[in-house]
């Protein structure tokens, strides 16, 4: 029985890879194809899409505080 062959492209050290702080994570670079790809056929990934890649104005979101009685 053979072992499967254990590759390291990236040359990272077990500390850099289980490093939360050095893991970084662009949506637009990495989830949005996939989702491209999935909304061709689905409305909800389409939907998923369109949400995602949304450009909001800055100051969003906006906390409303809550209505005090009389």
């Amino acid at each position: 029985m053979s072992s499967p062959m254990v590759t390291n492209p990236a040359a990272l050290t077990a500390e850099e890879y289980f490093n939360p702080s050095s893991m970084h994570f662009i949506v637009s670079e990495q989830v949005v194809p996939i989702i491209d790809l999935m909304a061709i056929s689905n409305a909800l990934f389409a939907k998923l899409r369109d949400f995602i890649t949304l450009r909001l104005p800055p100051g969003f979101p906006v906390k409303i505080g809550e209505r005090r009685r009389s």
